[in-house]
C-alpha cells in the first residue's frame, strides 16, 4: 500500500426492484380485463397503469414476450378512438358511442363527475349521450362499469356480475321500469296521478313530473324560504 493513500473496499449493493415481475404482470393482467380480455401497447399506455410499459418491456424485452409472460393473447391492432377528429354522434350507433365512452374512461382511469367530464373534452360530449336518453350512470353502467363502486373507489371497477344482482340494483333498475310504465299509461311518475302538462321553468324546461306535483314543490320551497327569513 502506498503511503498517505486511503484503500477503501467498497462492494456496491445490488440495486433493489421497485416492481417484481409478479407485480408487472398483474398491472398487465387488470388492465386486460378492463378492456375486455383485448389490449394492446396504446390503450396500456394511455391507461397510466403503473408500472409503465417501458419497464415491462425492459424487463421481459419486448411487448409480446410481456404479454405471454402474463399467459394473455397478443391482440391485433384496434381502432383508434383519440386518432378520429370529427364524428357525428347523431348518426353512429348507440354501441359505436358507448365504445366511444368506454375508450375515454379507460383513458382517464377513473369515473369524473359527469360537469368535469364535460370539461375534459372527451368524446363522446354529454349531449350526444343525454340525446339518446341516457343519463351520467347510466351511460357509464352500459360502458362497462360499476358507477358507485367506481367513484368510491376512484378507479375504475367493472360492472360485473355480482353488482348487476346486488339489492340496490335491482331495485333501481326496478324504479325506472316502473316510471317508464306510468308514463306510458299517461299518469305521473311521482305522485302516479293523471297527467296534466306542466309549466316551463325559469329555464325554459319543462320538469319529469306533471303540474300538481310541481305546485306542490314550489309552494314546499315558498314555505321553507318563509320559514327561513322567519328565524
Amino acid at each position: 500500500m502506498v503511503k498517505g493513500s486511503l484503500a477503501v473496499n467498497k462492494t456496491r449493493k445490488p440495486r433493489k426492484l421497485k416492481y417484481t415481475n409478479q407485480q408487472i404482470l398483474d398491472a398487465i393482467r387488470h388492465q386486460y380485463r378492463l378492456h375486455e380480455d383485448c389490449l394492446t401497447s396504446d390503450q396500456y399506455k394511455d391507461s397510466r397503469q403503473l408500472p409503465n410499459l417501458s419497464t415491462a418491456i425492459k424487463r421481459f424485452g419486448s411487448v409480446k414476450a410481456v404479454w405471454k409472460a402474463a399467459g394473455l393473447k397478443v391482440p391485433k391492432k384496434k381502432t383508434n378512438y383519440a386518432s378520429k377528429r370529427y364524428v357525428n354522434f347523431k348518426t353512429i350507433s348507440i354501441e359505436e358511442l358507448l365504445e366511444f365512452l368506454r375508450h375515454s374512461l379507460l383513458t382517464i382511469g377513473y369515473i369524473p363527475l359527469a360537469l368535469d367530464y364535460s370539461k375534459m373534452k372527451q368524446k363522446p360530449p354529454l349531449a350526444a349521450l343525454s340525446n339518446r336518453g341516457l343519463t351520467w350512470r347510466q351511460s357509464v353502467e352500459k360502458a362497462g362499469f360499476s358507477f358507485d363502486k367506481s367513484r368510491e373507489a376512484g378507479k375504475l371497477i367493472p360492472l360485473d356480475e355480482g353488482f348487476a344482482n346486488s339489492r340496490k340494483y335491482r331495485d333501481r333498475a326496478r324504479k325506472q321500469k316502473l316510471r317508464a310504465e306510468l308514463v306510458r299509461l299517461g299518469r305521473c311518475p311521482q305522485c302516479r296521478k293523471p297527467w296534466e302538462e306542466p309549466k316551463p321553468n325559469g329555464r325554459g324546461k319543462k320538469p319529469d313530473h306533471c303540474r300538481q306535483c310541481q305546485i306542490y314543490y314550489k309552494e314546499r320551497y315558498e314555505d321553507r324560504r318563509r320559514n327561513v327569513d322567519e328565524s
